[in-house]
C-alpha cells in the first residue's frame, strides 16, 4: 500500500461526514495460528468526525455472515447538548441513556437506529462474541449509502478482557496495516498510523 497522507481528527467535520474509501478492509479471525477472514473489501465506507478516528463499514456481499447472529441491542444516535456551543452523537443503548445529558429531538445530520450482531467464531469451541459489530437497516437520508453496511470494532473483546489467555480473536486492517482500537470500549475508530491528533474515546474527553 502507497504511504497515505498524514490527516488529523481534529480537521474532520462535526457533524460527521461520509465517504468512500478504496483502501482494502480486512477482518481475520485468528486462533492458535489458524485464520479466517471474516470480511474483506475495497468497496467501504468510513465516517469521520472531529476528534475521532474514522470508523468503516463494509457492504454485507464482503462480509461471512454465516457466522453472525442477532443481538437484541439497539441503539440510536441523536443529537445532544454538553453546552449552548456544543452538540454532539449520543449512544442509546435500548433507549436508556448511558450518560445523563440533556437530548434534543433526532437530527437528520446523525446516523440514526443501529442494530447489532453477534459472531460464533469459526473456531467453535470459542464463545459468542457480543455486540462488536453494528448496522443500520434504515438509516437517515444522510448516510443511506451505508444501509446494511457492517461495521467492527477494531477489538473482538473489550478492553477489560483483551488480555486473556487461550482465546480466539478478529485483527482488523486497512491496508496491510494492523489497526488498533479507539481508546475506551464506547466508540469503534479504528487507528492508522497515518491519522494523528489527541482523539476522544479515554477519561476526560467525553465533554469534546
Amino acid at each position: 500500500m502507497a504511504s497515505q497522507t498524514p490527516e488529523n481528527v481534529w480537521d474532520y467535520p462535526r457533524p460527521p461526514a461520509l465517504e468512500k474509501t478504496p483502501l482494502r478492509l480486512r477482518i481475520v479471525w485468528t486462533d492458535e495460528g489458524q485464520e479466517s477472514v471474516l470480511a474483506d473489501t475495497t468497496s467501504g465506507f468510513r465516517v469521520l468526525e472531529t476528534s475521532h478516528p474514522p470508523t468503516y463499514y463494509i457492504p454485507p456481499k464482503d462480509v461471512n455472515t454465516e457466522w453472525l447472529t442477532k443481538s437484541p441491542r439497539s441503539s440510536f444516535c441523536e443529537v445532544s447538548l454538553y453546552s449552548p456551543s456544543c452538540a454532539e452523537g449520543l449512544v442509546f443503548y435500548n433507549h436508556h441513556p448511558e450518560l445523563h445529558l440533556l437530548i434534543l429531538p433526532p437530527d437528520p445530520k446523525w446516523k440514526g437506529q443501529a442494530t447489532y450482531y453477534n459472531l460464533q467464531p469459526p473456531t467453535s469451541s470459542q464463545p459468542l462474541v457480543k455486540d462488536r459489530i453494528w448496522t443500520y437497516p434504515n438509516p437517515t437520508p444522510r448516510f443511506v449509502n451505508i444501509k446494511d453496511y457492517l461495521s467492527f470494532y477494531a477489538a473482538s473483546s473489550s478492553s477489560n478482557s483483551r488480555s486473556e489467555k487461550g482465546k480466539g480473536q478478529w485483527k482488523c486492517f486497512v491496508g496491510e496495516e494492523e489497526v488498533a482500537p479507539q481508546e475506551g470500549d464506547f466508540y469503534g475508530g479504528w487507528k492508522t498510523s497515518w491519522v494523528q491528533g489527541k482523539m476522544k474515546g479515554g477519561p476526560g474527553t467525553w465533554g469534546w
